[in-house]
């Protein structure tokens, strides 16, 4: 499933209660960071990953307080796409 802004992600969220979660912070509607932050304070344990171009050293530190699974700075590359499906891969197991 996708979505194309954050409201729509928080929607899909709440009807589908996913195991992960890939977003970006750039969204129109509801920013990426907002979406974040609400979900959480309905689920601490959904894995979430960003994958964003917004790399400012503030805006990584102030998501990596919501407790993200991984923080992935685009543009995206198969070495980044291998270091996700990682991620995912070792969260089943878990």
């Amino acid at each position: 499933m996708a979505a194309s802004n954050g409201a729509e992600g928080l929607v899909l969220y709440e009807q589908q209660k996913p195991d992960y979660i890939i977003s970006d912070l750039l969204m129109p509607e509801i920013n990426g960071r907002e979406m974040v932050a609400r979900i959480r304070e309905k689920d601490p344990d959904t894995k979430i990953i960003i994958l964003t171009a917004d790399v400012q050293k503030t805006t990584r530190e102030i998501i990596k307080d919501y407790n993200v699974l991984s923080f992935i700075n685009k543009p995206i590359t198969a070495e980044k796409i291998d270091c996700l499906v990682k991620l995912l891969e070792e969260g089943k197991d878990a």
